[in-house]
């Protein structure tokens, strides 16, 4: 089950590195085929349960814990890639830990 989940946040992690999606879950449901709902839904779960019942995404909760950080981001024309990049060192640590449990 694990290759599943990994599959899933690897195609995830294309589509917000190259600009198709902004958000990990938008971007694991757009990935999601035949066969990946149950690791699809794990995902998100995880992701919930880590972000905590107060935070609703990655940027409601850097703004919470960074803000500085985030309003940095938002004010640059750019800041959407730093946002973006966040994101990503995210779904590598995700992938990391699911190797590791493999």
């Amino acid at each position: 089950m694990n290759a599943k989940k990994i599959a899933l946040l690897r195609a995830a992690r294309e589509r917000i590195a190259d600009g198709r999606e902004n958000y990990i879950c938008h971007a694991i449901d757009a990935s999601e085929k035949n066969g990946t709902l149950s690791a699809a839904r794990y995902l998100r779960r995880w992701i919930d349960s880590m972000l905590g019942r107060q935070y609703f995404s990655y940027g409601s909760w850097l703004l919470a814990h960074h803000p500085e950080i985030y309003v940095a981001a938002l004010r640059r024309s750019d800041g959407n890639k730093d946002l973006a990049a966040g994101r990503l060192q995210w779904i590598d640590w995700m992938i990391s830990e699911l190797e590791r449990e493999a």
